[in-house]
Formats: structure tokens, C-alpha cells, sequence
């Protein structure tokens, strides 16, 4: 149920019913053929802008070279142009630089304040799901801000200490990245600011316009003065702007009544009416769906224990559908000689940041995450994703296996499937078709169709799971609990994986 202002908002941008087409009339008697005048050569394309005509400033000329960035990719070339004018709703594939998009016209307005000689203000504020895609965006303006020799403020409110540290000088911050919750504790900090923020940026905006954040995003919003809660209209003195690679219509249409002048920019998302940025992900990412037997949970950890024994290149992302499967499978996978690390929302925040870093490092070879690192984390040296699970809905798929193949490299997406998973597995297949990969008949007949109450049912509340690892860990038959006892790794007998599997290829 959505939040009542925002709810407000949406019976008020309801959009006006289609006029009659008006009568054609008769066609008149075709006239005797004349011959087909010649056709003119379609004119050529225009030629693609450049970061020096999009961003002139000398300054970010140069910290564009110092990351070799060369050229602006698609989506930056579409968005640049408009992002002091309009507000801007964009979808294009993971991977394809939606960070940067705003990040750099970010900064250049940062550089023209200062210019002005304007006192120091919070000027910018982002807002993202996870603390860890919150670090992430700080790191990326920070660097891009160190280079460009700019002396800015960025405060990552992504703690207690955070706020703390805002709280002693609220005035000398000038962006602001965090999540919603963070953002209104912080509310009495950003209303001391001289002013309202000139611009308001939601990345992965479908997840934070989804029922989970909702709440939170109207509240943060109202902080940051864009829906006034008195007359529920929208502030017109700023700019907002939304990214992600999934968009669904509902979600598009309460973007709609959030934003003024609204340019919708779209990238490779042809795929379901424009919902899903798939479109070039084929190109880099070779998708394959094994299928591993009835045997549910026993299978899939042979099936993962086989893979990893065989030849997956590390470092690899394994995402699972809860935090209690992360768990058990971290302990399953604990003391099989893999470096194996697990990142749920039952971990602190400490924890999850020294997880994400060890991978980064490789450290870690195998990272078992459920979907909070699905969205936006740029991980450049992972080149497999497996799905230990079906993710529960399509979206959440094509953010999974974004974490590979990105900026061009090549990777691989591995998604495991018993019976248990067929209704599932169906909405997952045809994405992979639209994005033209080759999903055999028979994966996709297996999937069949499932009516839209049941998948939005099933996004809400994923099919209950025996727990990983079968009779070792979970009660089979109503029997008590057998425990395994882990011994030294010295000690263990070598165990058998699973040898094969039909296993359906998705090839780019």
C-alpha cells in the first residue's frame, strides 16, 4: 500500500483518456502508377558528442584521462545534456556508466558554485538502497574529485559515526550520499542547511520506489523539501533524477508524478516494453541454466562443490534467497578449501564493508550475498555469477548477473533449478530470450507461464526452502536434526560432487 502522499500524488497525475481517432475519409480512386522517384541516401547519423563538448571544464577534462575514460558511453551522452534542464528518468543495461552520468554533471555544478564564491552548502543528494552501494557512489565522487584537485565535503551517511561527524559541522558538507532511514535521521542536520539541496538523485530508483522503501523515500524526500506533505504538490526549484537498469510501468508512472518536465532517456531496454535494460547483456554475458536433478538442496551443493572444483574462474558471486541460506552455505562451504565469505543484513555494518573490501582484494575467492549486493556494485574483476537460487522475480535476475561482464569484459551467469523451482524459472528464461540469448524450447516450456498475481505473490514472499545441504542440516521426514561434526580440514574425506546435470547453455 503506498504511502499517502505519494498515493495523493499519483491520483493526481492519472493520465487523461484517449480521444476518438477522428473519421478518415474516403480513400479517393488510386491513380494511374507513375514510376518510384529515386530515394536520397538516408543522411548519416550525427556524429556522437564528446566529453569535451558535453563537460568543457578544463578540470574534469583532465581527471577523465586520469581514469582513461575516453569516450562517453550511450547513456552519458543521452543524459548529460539534460541534466540541469530536465529531470531525468533513465534505464540502460549494468555496467554501462550510470554512475558517472551523475557524478560528473554533479560536479561541474559544484565547480560553478564555488566560482561564485558561494558560502559551502549541501548542494547534492543521493540516495541508494545499501550501505554498500552508498559507499561505493562515495568512492567514485571522491576519486573523481581528488583528481579534478577540487576541494569538496562528501559524507557518506552510512552509520552512527557518520551523523556524528555531520552533526559537529553540518554546514561544510556539500553532497550528501546515503540511504533513506539515514537520510531522515539526519533530517534536523539538512534543514540547518542555508538551503534546500538543487539536486536529488535516486539510484536504483525501481527498488526504492518498491513498496519496501517507499515509506522511507516520501519521508526523505519530504526532508529534502521535494513533496510538501501540507498540499502534496511538487517542489519545483529542484532537479531529480532516477537510474536503474529494471523499470517497471507502475514503478515509471509514480516516477511521473514525482518529477517536473521529465525526460525519459532509455539504453538497450526494448525488452518487455522497456522495463528491463537486457538488450546488450548477451554480448557479454554467456547464461547457461543447469538443471540439477530432484534431489533439491543435495544437488545444488554438489552442483556448486563441482563447479567450484572444476574450473569457475574466481572471484565469484553466489546469491542465495535469504540470510539463513547464506549461512548454512557458508558453513557448508567453510571447509572445503575455498577462501568463502558470507554478506547478509544480519551481519554489521562493520562486517558487511570488511567482507565487500576482502573480495575487492582477493581475499576472498567465493562470496555468498542475498540480493543487498545485488544492485549497482561494481566488482571489475568478477567474471561469475551463479544463482544458487531463482531469484523470485525477473528484475532481480538481471541485477544479479550484472555483477559480471561489466564495461565490456566477458562473463558468466549460472542459474541452478530443480522441479521445485519451475514457476520461477519461467518469468527468468524469457528474460534471457529478450535479451537474445538461446534458451532452448524445452527450458522454456518446462517454465510455462505463471499468472502476474502469483509473481508478484512470489516477489513478495519467496517459496519457503528445505535448508541447504539436505539431511545434513535440515529434519527429513518429520526425524530430528541430524548435525554434522566439521572436522580439522586436515581430516576430511574428500567428497563426491555432482558430475553432470543437464545443463541448458544460454551462448553470446
Amino acid at each position: 500500500m503506498l504511502h499517502d502522499p505519494l498515493r495523493a500524488l499519483m491520483r493526481g497525475c492519472r493520465r487523461a483518456p484517449k480521444q476518438p481517432a477522428p473519421k478518415q475519409p474516403a480513400p479517393e480512386q488510386p491513380a494511374p502508377e507513375q514510376p518510384a522517384p529515386e530515394r536520397a541516401a538516408p543522411a548519416a547519423p550525427p556524429p556522437a558528442p564528446t566529453f569535451a563538448e558535453l563537460l568543457p571544464d578544463a578540470r574534469i577534462q583532465s581527471a577523465l584521462h586520469a581514469l582513461q575514460v575516453r569516450a562517453p558511453t550511450a547513456i552519458q551522452a543521452a543524459v548529460i545534456p539534460h541534466f540541469h534542464t530536465n529531470d531525468v528518468l533513465a534505464v540502460a543495461p549494468t555496467g554501462s556508466g550510470k554512475t558517472l552520468c551523475y557524478v560528473l554533471p554533479l560536479l561541474t555544478h559544484h565547480l560553478q558554485l564555488a566560482q561564485r564564491q558561494q558560502p559551502p552548502r549541501c548542494h547534492s543528494v543521493i540516495l541508494a538502497p545499501t550501505h554498500e552501494l552508498v559507499n561505493q557512489i562515495a568512492r567514485v565522487l571522491e576519486r573523481v574529485l581528488k583528481l579534478t584537485h577540487t576541494r569538496a565535503h562528501v559524507r557518506a551517511l552510512n552509520s552512527k559515526q557518520a551523523l556524528a561527524a555531520w552533526n559537529s559541522a553540518p554546514n561544510a558538507v556539500n553532497f550528501v550520499i546515503a540511504t533513506p532511514q539515514r537520510l531522515v535521521a539526519a533530517a534536523q542536520l539538512l534543514k540547518s542547511s542555508s538551503s534546500t539541496p538543487d539536486f536529488i538523485v535516486l539510484d536504483e530508483a525501481d527498488e526504492l520506489l518498491s513498496d519496501k522503501f517507499l515509506p522511507q523515500v516520501d519521508d526523505a524526500l519530504h526532508v529534502c523539501g521535494v513533496v510538501n506533505k501540507a498540499n502534496n504538490h511538487k517542489h519545483g526549484s529542484q532537479r531529480m533524477h532516477m537510474f536503474s537498469a529494471t523499470m517497471a510501468p507502475a514503478v515509471a508512472h509514480l516516477a511521473r508524478c514525482l518529477m517536473n518536465d521529465m525526460k525519459r532517456v532509455t539504453v538497450g531496454a526494448s525488452a518487455y516494453g522497456g522495463s528491463f535494460a537486457v538488450d546488450e547483456a548477451v554480448k557479454h554475458i554467456e547464461q547457461r541454466f543447469v538443471f540439477v536433478g530432484g534431489r533439491a538442496e543435495q544437488g545444488k551443493v554438489m552442483a556448486v562443490r563441482n563447479l567450484l572444483r572444476n574450473g569457475v574462474q574466481a572471484p565469484v558471486l553466489l546469491f542465495v534467497q535469504s540470510k539463513e541460506r547464506a549461512a548454512q552455505l557458508f558453513r557448508e562451504l567453510l571447509y572445503d578449501g575455498v577462501h568463502v565469505d558470507a554478506i547478509h543484513s544480519d551481519r554489521t555494518v562493520a562486517a558487511r564493508e570488511t567482507a565487500v573490501q576482502r573480495f575487492r582484494e582477493g581475499n576472498t575467492w567465493v562470496l555468498i550475498a542475498t540480493d543487498v549486493l545485488s544492485r549497482g556494485l561494481d566488482f571489475l574483476a568478477v567474471r561469475t555469477v551463479i544463482n544458487y537460487d531463482v531469484p523470485s522475480s525477473a528484475a532481480a535476475y538481471v541485477h544479479r548477473i550484472g555483477r559480471c561482464g561489466r564495461n565490456g569484459r566477458h562473463g558468466v551467469a549460472l542459474s541452478l533449478f530443480t522441479e521445485e523451482d519451475l514457476k520461477l524459472i519461467g518469468a527468468v528464461v524469457r528474460v534471457a530470450r529478450a535479451s537474445g540469448a538461446l534458451v532452448p524450447e524445452w527450458l522454456l516450456r518446462a517454465g510455462g507461464r505463471v499468472r502476474a498475481d502469483e509473481v508478484r505473490r512470489l516477489e513478495r514472499r519467496p517459496p519457503k526452502r528445505a535448508a541447504v545441504g539436505g539431511p545434513n542440516m535440515a529434519s527429513v521426514g518429520g526425524g530430528r536434526r541430524k548435525r554434522r561434526r566439521v572436522q580439522p580440514q586436515s581430516q576430511q574425506q574428500p567428497r563426491g560432487g555432482a558430475r553432470g546435470g543437464t545443463e541448458a547453455r544460454a551462448h553470446d
